[in-house]
């Protein structure tokens, strides 16, 4: 029950809800570069271009690295894994929205399952239902931004999450 009140706490304290700040450009990411071949490469050194793909691959203790670019792709992760993007505003991760800015099939642009430990860096995630959706197990996130996610920057059900050096922006709940 403490962890769930201590992650309470990282939302709210997270949230930017200033009354005046309608403004959801943030000025300082800009937008990167689509991936390219080879953009995101595992433990191993082998090279992907679907962030599943390499997950599905990737064994327990593994580290995905992402370069520089912007990423579309839901993912669901049943390993302990740590993804490393380049720097939150050089690597964004934004789930394909509809008309309405509502993540198209997708609960979050990540989905951790199973009771995993997942650490994640350097990330930007954008306008999503939930940045992402911890279901048990434990998230570690660092240079974490949630740019005006539609509901949750990050979702926790029985879980415990660390976040260091991380900004949610204009979420609705934190």
């Amino acid at each position: 029950m403490t962890r769930l009140a201590l992650t309470l706490t990282i939302f709210l304290i997270g949230c930017n809800t200033t009354a005046g700040d309608t403004d959801t450009d943030d000025q300082d990411t800009g937008t990167p570069p689509a991936p390219v071949d080879g953009c995101i490469t595992n433990t191993n050194g082998d090279n992907f271009t679907s962030i599943q793909l390499a997950l599905d691959e990737a064994e327990s203790g593994d580290t995905l690295e992402l370069c520089e670019g912007a990423l579309t792709e839901p993912v669901v992760i049943t390993k302990d894994v740590t993804i490393v993007g380049a720097g939150s505003r050089k690597t964004t991760w934004a789930v394909t929205t509809d008309a309405d800015g509502n993540a198209i099939n997708a609960e979050a642009n990540i989905i951790t399952q199973g009771g995993v430990t997942v650490t994640i860096s350097g990330i930007t995630f954008e306008s999503t239902r939930s940045g992402i959706r911890v279901e048990g197990g434990t998230l570690n996130g660092d240079d974490l931004t949630f740019k005006s996610p539609g509901t949750y920057g990050i979702y926790g059900a029985s879980a415990a999450i660390n976040l260091t050096n991380s900004t949610v922006r204009k979420a609705d709940k934190g």
